[in-house]
């Protein structure tokens, strides 16, 4: 039985099956778990959101109800609760926070751009590349993702046609730290994988911008050049002073497949490195849930879904550790990818069906 209480009232055992208001009030990224910690206990019921959706058949029932009516979980008219006027008195406040919190997040996203894209042009008019001058990115990256990653991630996939590539190595960067802080990796590898996926497409440079951005079908000659950005980024990446073997790794790899039908060295299973199998994921990822010349924006449930029917295209377990990692709902996970995808397989670059 459903029954929506005040977050005062949460105690021990009791299972979460939905928490009301924004999702930026609370650091829960989906709801469906018992309250086993005492630390998740005090999170909830120090937080702001304005009531919460218990189902006492699968968990310790509510002691003290300001609301007699059950509650389903889907209701849009929660019934009032004791105490509410504080809350409605607060929403105010709540949401001027929020939205101070939002742009000053996106105010970093976008310095963070500009920091990538300047690295690059850089490079684009024949400067040294300097992967470590980007190390400060890397770390703010990962102070906010330890602050709210799931408001990151989120905004990370607001990306418009002319600065996907540069926001794109962002969002790569932010995707792998959090998969290996999820992963418990030392922090000095998660340092290392972040600066990895901020220049693992470093070649797509030399690539013509009429290319990447073609809505048209790739011509063979095209497509070609689009499949040698991994190699010609190893070559810039080896110019620089000491580029870490992480960093040339996921730049060269992280078009390889485990079935052995990716490129540029068409490695399978064991071949590629963790980092590069890992890379891979969050790459395509990321290109399924963003805007390009010839897509629209997927879910990330059905950016998750298409990519477990890629068979033999990512390292199985990884992904579903990836996908855990994402803690999206079970509604979210299992929802189905468009149903036209034709033309993302023709032009997706970061789509092993195209690769």
């Amino acid at each position: 039985m459903f029954r929506r209480i005040a977050p005062r009232d949460l105690r021990l055992g009791m299972f979460v099956e939905r928490i009301d208001g924004d999702w930026m009030d609370h650091p829960f990224w989906r709801a469906g778990f018992v309250i086993a910690k005492a630390t998740d206990l005090l999170k909830l019921q120090n937080s702001v959101v304005p009531s919460v959706v218990i189902d006492e058949s699968r968990g310790v029932a509510a002691e003290r109800i300001a609301a007699a009516n059950p509650a389903r979980p889907g209701s849009s008219n929660p019934p009032k609760l004791s105490g509410q006027s504080n809350v409605a008195r607060r929403r105010p406040l709540q949401a001027a926070a929020r939205t101070s919190e939002a742009l000053r997040l996106n105010r970093k996203v976008h310095v963070w751009r500009r920091a990538v894209k300047d690295l690059f042009l850089d490079v684009q008019s024949g400067k040294a590349m300097r992967p470590e001058a980007c190390r400060e990115v890397v770390d703010q990256i990962s102070a906010s993702l330890a602050e709210n990653p799931k408001a990151l991630i989120r905004l990370t996939r607001l990306k418009s046609m002319d600065n996907y590539t540069f926001l794109h190595s962002v969002s790569v960067s932010a995707l792998l730290m959090h998969l290996y802080r999820h992963l418990g990796r030392e922090e000095a590898e998660i340092q290392e994988i972040g600066l990895a996926g901020l220049f693992h497409d470093i070649g797509k440079l030399t690539v013509k911008p009429s290319i990447l951005g073609k809505i048209a079908p790739l011509t063979d000659a095209e497509r070609e050049v689009i499949r040698s950005h991994p190699e010609r980024g190893r070559d810039i990446l080896e110019r620089s002073p000491d580029p870490s073997q992480i960093l040339l790794d996921v730049c060269l790899h992280h078009h390889e497949r485990m079935d052995g039908t990716g490129y540029p060295m068409a490695l399978a299973g064991e071949e590629i490195s963790f980092h590069a199998r890992a890379a891979a994921i969050c790459d395509v990822f990321d290109a399924l849930t963003s805007v390009r010349p010839y897509k629209a924006a997927w879910t990330p449930g059905a950016a998750l879904s298409k990519m477990r029917s890629w068979t033999g295209a990512f390292d199985p377990d990884l992904l579903e550790v990836f996908a855990t990692s994402m803690e999206l709902s079970v509604d979210e996970v299992e929802s189905p990818a468009p149903s036209d995808t034709s033309s993302f397989s023709i032009n997706g670059y970061s789509d092993p069906s195209a690769a």
